[in-house]
């Protein structure tokens, strides 16, 4: 079996890739983790051509983002179990742009309620897509701020699910200021609050 952490941009999947590495699982990534201000611990990705790392993956955790994953032409006959990482599609817009060093005004401006529901219907396409590969053995969709929000429950249920980790030590690699700069601290305190995070 091969093991994939899968998703768009700003949906957690170095997050997940690191806690399912403290929970016990080996992983192929490069030995230049890509490191930065948003990602201290690195982003986690497959080494060099993604075909030829899955090729030989087997028993092993890769990261595929989800554009990748669902047009991967190749079948593989170990067969693929998938954690797909979800989020609001808001929150992934406007922390991909944060990081990009766009203006709140530009966010504002760029982010419409129309380029939401776009990001939203890509990656339920990529999830359906994903879902549909005769490789696939199982997919399981976690949503980011439930890890961040409530972990043990979150990875107890993939415990549950038949991911073998060591949940208390997946729960530890869980680094909350990492994923919160403080504009999004304060978004995300207005929008608790019923006001529109503009």
């Amino acid at each position: 079996m091969i093991y994939i952490v899968s998703g768009a941009e700003r949906t957690g999947t170095s997050m997940m890739m690191k806690c399912l590495i403290y929970g016990g699982y080996d992983a192929l990534i490069s030995k230049d983790l890509g490191k930065t201000k948003w990602n201290p611990d690195g982003i986690f990705e497959a080494p060099g051509n993604i075909m030829y790392t899955l090729a030989r993956a087997d028993g092993f955790l890769v990261k595929v983002m989800g554009n990748k994953l669902a047009n991967l032409k190749y079948g593989f006959r170990s067969g693929l179990k998938v954690i797909y990482m979800i989020r609001d599609a808001r929150q992934s817009l406007i922390s991909h742009s944060l990081m990009a060093g766009v203006s709140n005004n530009e966010i504002k401006r760029l982010i419409t309620d129309e380029v939401v529901l776009e990001k939203e219907n890509q990656q339920k396409s990529f999830i359906k897509t994903i879902s549909n590969r005769e490789d696939v053995r199982d997919l399981i969709s976690i949503d980011y701020n439930d890890v961040i929000a409530n972990p043990f429950d979150t990875f107890n249920k993939l415990k549950i699910h038949g991911w073998n980790i060591n949940v208390s030590r997946s729960v530890l690699a869980v680094t909350k200021e990492y994923c919160h700069t403080e504009k999004y601290k304060m978004m995300m305190k207005r929008r608790k609050n019923g006001i529109k995070i503009y």
